[in-house]
């Protein structure tokens, strides 16, 4: 349920993400440093319908899906331009009738038949799992080279280490997705470089947001678990996105 997610993409995300997105790399030639490339990224992640919320919502399909798009990379560090991946991540739904569903998923309380969604307290258990499978390969253009990263490990809730606090959006928070490029459209440069892909999530829409004390606009985290909120988008924070490769 990244709804649960979120990223990568938007990878990547997801994809990715889904923040910032790092990739941290090695030359495939020994002895020989590859020039290091850092890229601002953007992206949004668009949850499934009617979006994240403490209650959640019911279906009868057993899937749904976020999708992870518009990715792009501009100048960070270093030059840069290229897109990211668009990612669909699919998440099993999980079924009104089973033990503790309508305590996950609120919205499934008086449900003899269905499937509860996109609860804040299902993104958080099951939302990276979604995007590990999502991503299971991560394809990205930059510089004008295509790589293509296998997917190693996805780790959730990365926190202030990751994602600094943002005067805007407040503190936030995202997911990483690790890997390494088993393809480059040109060269060897990268090829078998490790992967860091980091997505951090900044701004949202949605109804009844909150925006975090000391912030100046509604944010992710400002808005994750609340009571009474609807999160329908959550864009990667351009400030905070990164793809690196170094």
């Amino acid at each position: 349920m990244i709804r649960k997610l979120l990223l990568v993409a938007a990878a990547i995300a997801m994809p990715m993400s889904a923040g910032a997105v790092a990739i941290v790399g090695t030359s495939a030639v020994a002895g020989a440093a590859a020039p290091a490339i850092n890229c601002a990224t953007a992206g949004t992640v668009t949850f499934a319908a009617p979006g994240l919320s403490h209650n959640g919502a019911v279906t009868l399909n057993k899937t749904t899906t976020t999708h992870v798009t518009a990715e792009k990379f501009s100048k960070g560090k270093s030059a840069c331009t290229g897109t990211g991946p668009g990612l669909s991540i699919t998440s099993n739904n999980t079924s009104c009738t089973a033990s503790g569903a309508d305590t996950t998923y609120p919205a499934c309380k008086g449900h003899t038949t269905g499937y509860g969604y996109d609860s804040w307290s299902g993104y958080a258990s099951t939302g990276i799992s979604a995007v590990k499978a999502a991503a299971k390969t991560i394809t990205a253009t930059v510089n004008g080279v295509t790589y293509t990263s296998t997917t190693s490990t996805a780790s959730g809730s990365v926190g202030a280490a990751t994602c600094a606090k943002s005067k805007t959006y407040g503190s936030e928070t995202g997911y990483e997705v690790k890997g390494t490029i088993t393809k480059q459209s040109t060269g060897t440069t990268y090829l078998h470089a490790a992967t860091t892909f980091v997505v951090c999530l900044g701004s949202v829409t949605g109804t009844s947001l909150t925006t975090a004390a000391g912030a100046t606009k509604p944010g992710f985290l400002a808005n994750f678990g609340g009571t009474k909120n609807l999160v329908k988008t959550a864009l990667f924070d351009p400030t905070e996105s990164s793809l690196n490769i170094a």
